[in-house]
């Protein structure tokens, strides 16, 4: 008798996003994609979710296979299958407290964004499917360079304008859900081009690494991309996230709302930390794709020392601003009483976020330059 008869097993990748990718399939979760090939992405579709070996050999001798023990063996070494465990106290205790502090929440499936390209791609929103890739990093570089001098605009409006910044409650929880939908748009790009360059939609989920909260859409696949369609995935997120702050100053000309303008504001000091390289973000990323297609030349290399230049400059007039940012923060806080839930908690929460993030960034980075131009130098010192 089998004495694994009686064990369940779960078919993990059922209910997860396929496509179909060059000769096979591509299964694409919360964090990660996985290749497989058309007849196991075909196995997984047909096989139930959980059931015990023998329920799961007689689907298999049901579509004609023969060596049906051998293709459960098989399913089970590449992953399709695993054993069912026994949860006991300890492991319920441990599931919850990583979903309270490392809580993966999806926010929109790629099986939800599939639904509304298909509704879009029926209102014919989406005419050329097959832009040239050089057009598309032209046109999209030039929407970048124009974003990049606007914000300089808004700033300069907003401090023309006498916006009345102690608002109430209801503006404050306006302005959060303007932001927060900026940052569901800034992912969607991400997803779009992911989808549109052949490696599928992404699912958009929400995290909390080290208690900062945080958004973000797993691309990985991205490194069998070239270097154009690297590009525009990295740099996909910030172009929808600037057509959402133009439709957000549309709206402010239209309704003279302040809520918009201040959103828009946000949403642009965002979009810089963003472009930043030197934060893991769309920026770092994207220079880092580059220098990866020119390591081994001599522009590779001195590409690389002047991103530690320019980092050793920007960090040091970062800590300036940031120590003047803290301040201002302190004295806000400071005054407890006073604080109310409107636009102005919301503000220096969104600032108080800005600076811990590149207070850790700039210690992560200066780690990074001290091996890289330091230790690894004392190391090659040693060995002459």
């Amino acid at each position: 008798m089998d004495s694994n008869a009686n064990l369940e097993y779960i078919n993990i990748y059922k209910n997860e996003y396929i496509i179909e990718y060059k000769s096979g399939n591509l299964i694409i979760n919360k964090t990660s994609c996985y290749k497989v090939s058309r007849e196991v992405a075909f196995l997984i579709s047909y096989l139930p979710n959980e059931a015990k070996k023998e329920t799961y050999i007689s689907c298999l001798s049901s579509l004609g296979i023969k060596e049906n023990e051998n293709i459960f063996k098989k399913l089970i070494e590449l992953g399709v299958l695993t054993q069912k465990q026994e949860v006991n106290i300890i492991h319920r205790i441990k599931m919850i407290v990583n979903k309270i502090f490392n809580p993966q929440i999806t926010i929109l499936s790629s099986k939800m964004q599939k639904r509304l390209l298909d509704k879009l791609s029926k209102l014919k929103f989406i005419k050329n499917k097959n832009m040239n890739l050089d057009l598309m990093i032209k046109i999209v570089i030039s929407f970048m360079l124009s974003l990049f001098a606007s914000g300089f605009f808004v700033n300069n409006l907003l401090k023309t304008k006498n916006l009345p910044m102690a608002s109430s409650n209801f503006d404050g929880i306006l302005l959060f859900l303007f932001i927060f939908l900026g940052i569901i748009v800034h992912e969607m790009g991400h997803s779009f081009m992911c989808n549109y360059c052949g490696i599928g939609l992404r699912s958009i989920c929400f995290t909390v690494f080290l208690f900062y909260p945080a958004m973000f859409t797993n691309v990985s696949g991205i490194e069998e991309m070239d270097l154009k369609q690297r590009i525009l995935i990295n740099i996909s997120g910030l172009c929808a996230q600037g057509l959402y702050m133009v439709f957000l100053i549309i709206l402010y000309f239209s309704t003279g709302y302040y809520n918009f303008l201040i959103a828009v504001k946000l949403l642009f000091d965002m979009f810089y930390l963003n472009l930043y390289p030197f934060v893991r973000t769309d920026g770092y990323w994207l220079f880092k794709d580059i220098l990866f297609f020119y390591k081994n030349s001599k522009i590779g290399k001195n590409l690389n020392n002047i991103y530690y230049i320019l980092y050793l400059l920007s960090s040091a007039y970062i800590g300036y601003e940031g120590f003047i940012i803290i301040k201002s923060l302190v004295l806000y806080f400071m005054n407890f009483k006073a604080i109310r839930l409107n636009s102005v908690l919301l503000i220096n929460l969104f600032y108080l976020y800005l600076i811990t993030t590149f207070i850790k960034a700039i210690k992560n980075k200066f780690m990074e330059f001290h091996k890289n131009f330091i230790k690894d130098n004392k190391q090659y010192k040693k060995l002459c």
